[in-house]
C-alpha cells in the first residue's frame, strides 16, 4: 500500500461525496483500472429508473414532446443517452490520447460515473414535491437549472483533477460535454416536432 492509499483509502462513495464538495483528494478515492471503470457503470444503470421516473413526471411540460406517448419519449431519451455517452467517451478518450493522459482515462470515467450520485440525490426530493403536486414545473424549473449548473461544475472539477490538467482545459472539456448533451435535447425536440 503506497502513502497516497494510506492517506486516502479507496472508497468511491466517499469520493463521490468529496467530489460534490469540490475536495481535491476525492480523485484519490477511485481505482485507476479498467475493471473499476466497468463496475462504475453500475451506478448510472442503478440511477436510470429514477431518471426515467423524472422523465415520466415532467415530459408533458415540454410542448415539443407533450403529444408523444411516454414510451416514445423514453425511447428517444434512451437513444439520446447512449449516443451522448458514446460521443462523450470518444471525446474524453481522444483528449486523453492527444495529451498523453491515457493512464488517467479509467480513473476519469470511474469518478464521473460515481459523481452522479449526489446531484441525483439532491434533485430527487424536488421531483418528489413536484410529483406530489406541492409545486408546479415552473416552481421547480429554476432550481433544476441551478442543479444542472452545479453538476457541470462538478464535472469540470473532476476533469481538472482526474486528468491533472489546468482548470481552463477542464472547463473547456465540460463545455464540450454540455454541448453534446444540449444538442441531444435539441435533436429530440426537433424529431418530436
Amino acid at each position: 500500500m503506497d502513502k497516497t492509499e494510506e492517506q486516502y483509502p479507496k472508497n468511491p462513495l466517499l469520493g463521490a461525496l468529496e467530489l460534490a464538495l469540490f475536495m481535491k483528494q476525492s480523485v484519490e478515492r477511485f481505482h485507476l483500472d479498467m475493471n473499476a471503470m466497468w463496475r462504475s457503470f453500475l451506478v448510472p444503470i442503478a440511477l436510470t429508473p429514477l431518471t426515467f421516473l423524472m422523465l415520466y413526471l415532467s415530459h408533458h411540460e415540454r410542448p415539443e414532446i407533450s403529444n408523444l406517448t411516454y414510451s416514445e419519449v423514453a425511447g428517444l431519451f434512451f437513444v439520446k443517452g447512449l449516443v451522448g455517452l458514446a460521443l462523450s467517451l470518444l471525446i474524453l478518450y481522444g483528449f486523453a490520447k492527444a495529451y498523453d493522459r491515457l493512464d488517467r482515462f479509467y480513473l476519469t470515467i470511474t469518478a464521473a460515473n460515481w459523481s452522479s450520485i449526489i446531484p441525483t440525490a439532491l434533485f430527487l426530493p424536488i421531483m418528489i414535491t413536484y410529483a406530489l403536486g406541492w409545486y408546479t414545473w415552473d416552481d421547480i424549473y429554476g432550481i433544476s437549472v441551478i442543479l444542472a449548473l452545479y453538476t457541470y461544475a462538478i464535472t469540470g472539477f473532476l476533469l481538472t483533477y482526474t486528468f491533472k490538467i489546468p482548470w481552463e482545459m477542464g472547463g473547456f472539456l465540460t463545455v464540450v460535454l454540455l454541448a453534446i448533451n444540449e444538442t441531444g435535447f435539441d435533436i429530440i425536440y426537433w424529431l418530436a416536432s
